[in-house]
């Protein structure tokens, strides 16, 4: 009798499903952008990005000096799609003041077949401007590049 608690109890602590995570890594090194991500993706509830760290310098000539570079963080990351097949991103970043700054970057990419552990593709980004020199219309300036990323 003694022996049924100690075996219940063990019994009913591995019944718990693991919090498993895997770890995100994301690059882009081109002329356009240099960017530096770290991730932590959750198994549970969806395949979530839970946080995110990093570095993203803007190398792009319709931004102002102020605008970058600056830090990643998950409240940057507006969406995010993981299925084991592909995924894609969205960062978005904004400046307060004159000028007022839009950067808008998306990551679509696909999973390697020579490594599972890898998925490569391309990113878009736009740049908008908006101030006195403007007017009610923004400048916009978009362009494009390779994003290679890893999980881990």
């Amino acid at each position: 009798m003694m022996l049924r608690a100690p075996l219940l109890l063990l019994a009913l602590t591995l019944a718990v499903p693991a919090h498993a995570t895997r770890t995100l890594h994301c690059s882009i090194v081109d002329k356009s952008l240099t960017l530096v991500m770290e991730g932590t993706i959750s198994d549970n509830a969806g395949e979530g990005l839970v946080s995110v760290r990093g570095d993203l310098t803007p190398l792009i000539p319709a931004l102002s000096s102020g605008f970058g570079p600056f830090v990643l963080e998950r409240a940057l990351v507006t969406q995010f799609w993981f299925n084991g097949e592909e995924l894609n991103l969205r960062l978005y970043r904004e400046t307060k003041g004159e000028p007022q700054e839009t950067l808008d970057l998306l990551f679509e990419t696909r999973q390697e077949k020579r490594d599972r552990t890898a998925y490569s593709g391309l990113y878009q980004g736009k740049v908008s401007s908006f101030g006195a020199a403007t007017g009610p219309a923004a400048k916009e300036t978009a362009f494009k590049g390779r994003v290679d990323c890893q999980i881990r």
